[in-house]
């Protein structure tokens, strides 16, 4: 499960800069 959790918070980053970009 954690590994879960950190590949989610990995993605939603990417996501963000992805929004922000």
């Amino acid at each position: 499960m954690s590994n879960l959790s950190s590949s989610l918070r990995e993605l939603g980053g990417a996501l963000r800069l992805c929004l922000l970009r």
